[in-house]
């Protein structure tokens, strides 16, 4: 099961009550699915999502997801997700995929599982360096990407 939800600032216990007991059932919790259509836009709307993500992250053991970001420069990207990680896991669900697949580069060392959306199996376990890449097909669309940062390699690979 995949919950979404938008902000309720008078009741954000509300969003924990109600999936207490229910965790083992709950792949991640995404906050604001495409915040910037539904109330959170521009700066302050950043500062808001990070914030109730916060929030949520510290108090279940579930994976919290930020919203899908509507700018997708580096800035952009390090704005919304930088430092977002529940130590040293993640989880984000890329969707909309087309024919072609969807191409995903790592800015630093992971390891993830691809999990299908609707029943929870796990279609394949990747590993990528920092700048390497993978496509994923479109299957069903959409995966949900559970997974732990690694740490960086003095090393780098030298060539693709």
């Amino acid at each position: 099961m995949i919950y979404s939800f938008c902000r309720d600032y008078h009741k954000p216990g509300a969003c924990l009550a109600n999936i207490t007991g229910r965790e083992s059932h709950i792949l991640h919790l995404e906050v604001a699915n495409e915040a910037w259509q539904n109330g959170f836009p521009g700066a302050q709307g950043i500062a808001d999502l990070r914030a109730f993500t916060q929030y949520l992250a510290e108090r279940t053991p579930v994976l919290v997801a930020i919203t899908s970001n509507d700018d997708t420069s580096d800035q952009g990207i390090m704005t919304l997700y930088g430092g977002s990680a529940k130590g040293k896991e993640f989880v984000c669900f890329p969707m909309g995929i087309l024919a072609g697949g969807v191409t995903l580069e790592a800015r630093r060392p992971v390891r993830f599982q691809v999990i299908h959306p609707l029943d929870g199996t796990v279609v394949s376990n990747l590993t990528l360096a920092g700048e390497e890449r993978c496509t994923l097909p479109r299957g069903p669309g959409a995966y949900v990407l559970k997974g732990t940062l690694r740490e960086l390699s003095l090393n780098p690979p030298t060539s693709r």
